[in-house]
C-alpha cells in the first residue's frame, strides 16, 4: 500500500505533489524497505548501471 502511494505521488499531474528530488524518492523507498524487510538495504544508487552495463568512454550504458 505504501509503495502504491509513492507511485501515485511520482505520477501526480501536479508537480507540487511529486517528490522534489531523486534523493527523496530513494529515502522513501528505503523507509518502505526497512519496514517490510528489516536490515536488508535497497541496492546502492547506480549499482544496477555499474553491474549490468558496460563502459564506453567513461560512461555506463545499461544492457550492453
Amino acid at each position: 500500500m505504501e509503495l502504491e502511494r509513492l507511485v501515485d505521488r511520482l505520477l501526480a499531474k501536479d508537480p507540487a505533489q511529486r517528490p522534489d528530488i531523486a534523493d527523496e524518492v530513494y529515502d522513501l523507498i528505503e523507509e518502505i524497505n526497512d519496514r517490510y524487510f528489516g536490515d536488508s538495504p535497497p541496492p546502492v544508487r547506480g549499482a544496477m548501471l555499474r553491474t549490468c552495463g558496460s563502459t564506453r568512454e567513461g560512461r555506463t550504458f545499461p544492457g550492453d
